[in-house]
């Protein structure tokens, strides 16, 4: 799941819990959408708990999807905005995010990845 369905997926959830549950979101999210997310756990009577779980690229490499840093990203510029702080370099990461999953080079190169930097030059 990816954090622009954080919100959904409690809320498809939250009709199976009780108080003897406890919810713990994962998602890189925005301190707004984890007040959100936790008020709709609450309403069922359940205990939220919240996290924050990233994966690190490094042992990833090419598998990591570039939608799910920009939704990361996304999150990080509400976040910002919501302390007064204009996000100008989380929006821009969010973008490049996008525009590199666009690219689809998971697909393009399979699970072995692109035998070097110039195959991704060139399809660039």
């Amino acid at each position: 799941m990816t954090s622009s369905a954080a919100l959904e997926a409690a809320q498809q959830t939250s009709r199976f819990l009780s108080a003897r549950h406890f919810y713990a979101d994962l998602n890189s999210v925005s301190p707004a959408l984890k007040q959100q997310i936790a008020a709709v756990v609450d309403a069922s009577g359940a205990r939220f708990v919240e996290a924050a779980v990233m994966a690190p690229v490094a042992p990833y490499g090419h598998r990591v999807h570039g939608e799910r840093r920009a939704r990361e990203m996304e999150e990080v510029s509400e976040t910002l905005r919501s302390i007064g702080v204009e996000p100008i370099m989380s929006e821009a990461a969010a973008r490049r995010q996008d525009w590199s999953a666009r690219l689809d080079l998971a697909a393009r190169f399979g699970p072995e990845g692109p035998k070097s930097y110039r195959e991704v030059l060139k399809l660039l």
